[in-house]
This record gives C-alpha cells, sequence and structure tokens, in this order.
C-alpha cells in the first residue's frame, strides 16, 4: 500500500486470505488492509474492518452510549486509582499476542475516529 498501488494490494491480500488457515496467520494482511483503507479515505470502512478483527481477537465493543461509556470511565479510575506514573511505568510489557495485537489495532482506531471526525 506504500506506493499506493492499491489494485495490485487488493489482489494480493486476496491470495493471503484465501490460503491462510488461522487469524494469526493472516493478521499482518489485515493490519495492511485496514491501513490502506485508510490511506483511501475509506475511514469508515477501515475502522470497520478493525473492529471485525478485534472481535476475532476476542475484543468486543457494544455500540456506545452515555451510560456504558460513564461506567467503563469510572471503572476504570477505580482500578487505577492510587496508581502512580511510575507504578504504571515499572509494569511488565504485554506478553500475550492477541492482546497486543488488539493494542496495535486500537491504537489505529483512535487515529482513524479522530480523522473521520474532522471530516
Amino acid at each position: 500500500y506504500c506506493n499506493g498501488d492499491f489494485e495490485t494490494m487488493s489482489l494480493m491480500l486476496e491470495e493471503v486470505f484465501r490460503h491462510t488457515e488461522c487469524d494469526k496467520d493472516n493478521r499482518p494482511a489485515h493490519f495492511t488492509l485496514i491501513r490502506a483503507l485508510a490511506a483511501q479515505g475509506k475511514l469508515h470502512s477501515s475502522i470497520e474492518t478493525a473492529l471485525l478483527v478485534l472481535e476475532k481477537l476476542g475484543e468486543q465493543f457494544p455500540s456506545p452510549d452515555d451510560k456504558t461509556v460513564s461506567a467503563e470511565y469510572s471503572k476504570l479510575k477505580r482500578i487505577l486509582e492510587g496508581k502512580t506514573d511510575t507504578y504504571i511505568l515499572g509494569l511488565s510489557a504485554m506478553e500475550n499476542d492477541e492482546k497486543n495485537a488488539a493494542m496495535q489495532l486500537l491504537s489505529f482506531l483512535v487515529m482513524y475516529a479522530v480523522l473521520a471526525r474532522v471530516k
């Protein structure tokens, strides 16, 4: 997708998806697809694809409403209460491949959501 040849890239990704049997094997292809969709200005498609991949990684996102967001924020605030920056920075890195992939996708989603909102 770096060259902007999205047509060839799409054909190559189709081959990857057709010949891989597990989600872990086609994860890099999905990440490329997500970034390529965003690069083409197809932010909604990019976000939807990322959410589908996140579901495959075991991370589900219900349709947000103010009550759910508020409850989740309160829960996170309680978990982090009393924790210092030093404590958090001293925690060991995650070693779960699926969780690391989910975090990478979430970083894409935040950026793409901001860009989509600006448009």
